[in-house]
C-alpha cells in the first residue's frame, strides 16, 4: 500500500471517527437534557438550581451540532476529491 493511499485512508478514518464520537456525545447529552427537564417538571422548585445546567447542555449541544456540520463538510469534500489528494 502506498503512503499516499494510507494518508487518504487515515484522513477518511479520522473524519468518520470524529463524526461518530460527536454523534455519540450528542445522544448522551440529549439524555442528560431530558433527565434535567424531567426533574424540573417533577419538582418545579428545582428549576432555579437546574436551569444553568440546562442552558449549558443546550449550548454544548449547539456546539456539537456546529462541529458535526463542519466535519460533514470535510467528509463530503473527501468523498468528492479522494480524501485530499
Amino acid at each position: 500500500m502506498s503512503q499516499k493511499k494510507t494518508s487518504r485512508e487515515d484522513n477518511q478514518k479520522f473524519v468518520e471517527n470524529s463524526l461518530g464520537l460527536l454523534a455519540s456525545s450528542m445522544l448522551s447529552l440529549k439524555h442528560v437534557q431530558l433527565r434535567l427537564n424531567q426533574a424540573i417538571r417533577r419538582k418545579p422548585e428545582m428549576e432555579e438550581l437546574l436551569m444553568p445546567a440546562v442552558n449549558d447542555v443546550f449550548r454544548i449541544l449547539n456546539q456539537i451540532d456546529q462541529a458535526q456540520d463542519e466535519f460533514s463538510t470535510f467528509w463530503e469534500k473527501g468523498q468528492n476529491n479522494g480524501w485530499w489528494e
